[in-house]
């Protein structure tokens, strides 16, 4: 049997058993991602006051439309009543920004982290 692949018996076990582990911590990728969101950090302050603790996007606006925003190059669906988190002004292309989605995958609500 030259030529083929010898594994030692208990590498077998090892990665069986971290796959195992795995999936039972995290048996559904989006339950996890899920639990992670409402996850909140001790000691952790939101970035401004009001502003929630975590975004489930961050990024650069490249283009902002009525029914869709362009973050570092991903295009977004906004959702029918998205809310706007800005003290004045406008968003424009280039301000850093954080995004909240709701279930469906759209953008609920936008909130200014720092202007360009």
């Amino acid at each position: 049997m030259s030529g083929m692949l010898k594994t030692k018996p208990w590498t077998a076990f090892i990665i069986s058993g971290m796959l195992g582990i795995s999936l039972f911590f995290c048996h559904d990728y989006g339950h996890c991602e899920h639990r992670i969101e409402h996850t909140k950090l001790i000691g952790e302050k939101p970035l401004h006051p009001g502003y929630p603790l975590m975004f489930d996007i961050r990024g650069k606006i490249d283009r902002l439309s009525k029914n869709e925003i362009v973050v570092d190059d991903s295009l977004l669906r906004l959702s029918d009543n998205v809310k706007y988190h800005i003290k004045k002004g406008r968003f424009k292309e280039g301000d850093l920004i954080g995004l909240k989605l709701n279930p469906d995958g759209k953008v609920a609500s936008i909130w200014l982290i720092k202007a360009k």
